[in-house]
């Protein structure tokens, strides 16, 4: 049995409509004259050089036609000979219903502060609204199915565009640009409900604001070829003048940030993100010619500051799906009951956006104290004995000494920060005889406290000196 309309009367109003506007789109075509063109669409381009890609909205015209500019409220503006909305003898018994409509009343209702006559003008404003329900299922038709036009097939569409504005509640995908960091697969599953997934050039043609005022730097919003895709959320469809995205619950927000934590936590490359997009499921708002439509949402600084300092032209390592073997499990333990670890994944996030590496030297020893200590004296060698044991246990053939000598020039260097001193010594060198920086140390360090306890959420830190330190020392003496 085939869908009904979620509104008989609507769709009765608006078929006829579509119709009308579709016979006169073909009547302009057959003129001859040249169609009007979207500027809302973006090209795409991908350089040899980088793996960014480039995004630029047309100057003046793009190349897919805009057949709703052929329609104009008024036909007062004689330099644009199009069609009037008076012409569309079908377009005044929509208006009207509309305006009965409480409901959709309400949805089209701007209800931002506006100044003197403000509220009469977005009152008059309701003929634009009934006719953009009957134009964007006239236009997404032409562009995916053609121009012949029955009652079937434009309600494939208008029942897309019916949700749109009748839900309230919606099903999306929320999709969260991966910046400055490329990888080496086309998707790849890290939960039953999220994914990394490659952006298609047609999303990339969407994804960037056209005009924004912000301090995020165009090159850095570009520099994505993946996302965090979120699948199967459901948000708030409230008002036609504001997006989804930008009324999403702290819920979600607060799962995007433990995502990246935990993304943070299986690789040591630095990496964070700018926007937050949705994607909507089975309805829409607005479409842009053929694309499958998004919803942009707010930008976000949630990356490391100096990515701002033409981050965009250093050469990037790719992420293969291997460094993300160890996601679901370090994932499934932030979003449980473990605060401390939770706390600790969070000062690996903060330390991350830190410009000064003192900075973040300091945010890795709090994430580091948060799970191995239990006492403020002799923190420097309780931390180092602690650290050198965890490394060997985590890394067989590790020693745990030699870790425990490296744990302690890290909190020295953290104990000069503390007493306002400038460290003297800002290398250690890795077991394999590579030199790193005492702020690379830190957070690999914090990295891989967070995977141990993420493996043992129950581990508390009497059964880890009991299990890790002391049963050693007792196997050692006897």
């Amino acid at each position: 049995m085939p869908p009904s309309p979620l509104d008989q009367i609507l769709w009765e109003l608006v078929r006829p409509l579509a119709h009308e506007i579709n016979d006169k789109i073909s009547i302009f075509l057959a003129s001859g004259k040249p169609i009007p063109r979207e500027t809302g669409i973006a090209s795409v381009v991908f350089r040899e050089e980088s793996p960014w890609p480039s995004i630029t909205y047309p100057f003046l015209a793009g190349d897919a036609p805009d057949y709703s500019m052929l329609f104009k409220r008024s036909s007062v503006d004689e330099a644009h000979p199009f069609y009037a909305y008076p012409d569309l003898q079908e377009l005044a018994p929509l208006v009207e219903y509309v305006k009965s409509n409480r409901d959709l009343m309400d949805f089209f209702a701007y209800k931002r502060p506006m100044g003197e006559g403000g509220v009469e003008l977005m009152r008059d404003f309701v003929d634009h609204h009934a006719f953009g329900l009957a134009m964007e299922v006239v236009s997404r038709h032409r562009f995916v199915i053609g121009a012949n036009v029955t009652d079937e097939s434009l309600f494939d569409v208008y029942r897309q565009v019916e949700k749109g504005v009748l839900q309230r509640e919606v099903p999306v995908d929320i999709l969260v640009p991966i910046v400055l960091r490329p990888f080496g697969f086309q998707s790849l599953a890290l939960s039953d409900a999220v994914s990394i997934e490659r952006l298609s050039d047609d999303f990339h043609a969407q994804r960037v604001p056209q005009h924004y005022l912000d301090p995020i730097p165009k090159p850095v919003l570009e520099a994505a070829t993946h996302a965090v895709v979120l699948h199967a959320r459901t948000v708030i469809n409230a008002n036609w003048w504001d997006s989804p995205a930008y009324e999403l619950p702290s819920g979600i927000l607060q799962e995007i940030d433990q995502i990246f934590q935990a993304i943070a936590v299986c690789m040591p490359q630095r990496t964070g993100y700018a926007q937050i997009l949705v994607r909507p499921l089975g309805w829409v708002r607005h479409f842009k010619g053929s694309l499958d439509p998004i919803m942009q949402g707010p930008l976000i600084k949630q990356y490391p500051p100096d990515f701002d300092n033409y981050g965009w032209l250093r050469p990037a390592e790719v992420t293969n799906e291997q460094d993300l073997v160890a996601f679901a499990g370090i994932f499934r333990a932030l979003d449980g009951s473990n605060k401390k670890l939770q706390l600790a994944a969070r000062r690996l996030s903060m330390g991350s956006a830190r410009l000064r590496v003192e900075d973040q030297v300091i945010d890795h020893c709090i994430g580091l104290e948060s799970l191995l200590s239990d006492s403020k004296s002799e923190i420097n060698y309780r931390m180092s004995i602690r650290l050198g044991a965890l490394v060997a246990e985590q890394r067989p053939g590790f020693s745990a000494a030699t870790f425990a000598s490296i744990a302690k020039r890290v909190y020295d260097y953290r104990s000069s920060v503390a007493h306002g001193d400038i460290p003297k010594k800002e290398e250690v060198e890795f077991p394999n005889g590579k030199k790193m920086k005492v702020w690379h140390m830190s957070a690999w360090l914090l990295r891989e406290t967070i995977r141990f306890f993420s493996d043992r959420p129950q581990l508390n830190l009497q059964q880890f000196d009991e299990k890790f330190i002391l049963s050693k020392l007792d196997r050692a003496s006897g």
